[in-house]
């Protein structure tokens, strides 16, 4: 809730990083609920699985403002917590 307060309504912005927070949790409600959207690695594809086969995924990158392009995490090592990119363009 603190680093909502302090994004405020600005645009455009960028969230990310290892919430461990599944869709039903309100972590996520809360980032949804400011207008934010996930954005989904290959644009609509879930994330690759961890290479020890996580029971679920906890990595996200939430924007506002923005068009996701493309995302994509490293070949190599397949796992949680890799490197993730994505190329946007301004809405």
């Amino acid at each position: 809730q603190e680093l909502l307060e302090f994004i405020g309504d600005r645009q455009p912005a960028i969230l990310g990083g290892a919430f461990f927070a599944m869709p039903d949790s309100p972590v996520y409600g809360a980032v949804n609920d400011a207008g934010f959207d996930f954005v989904a690695l290959g644009l609509g594809a879930p994330p690759p699985p961890d290479a020890l086969d996580p029971a679920q995924h906890v990595d996200y990158v939430w924007t506002r403002g923005l068009k996701p392009l493309r995302g994509w995490t490293l070949a190599a090592p397949r796992m949680n917590h890799a490197m993730v990119a994505v190329k946007f363009e301004f809405e």
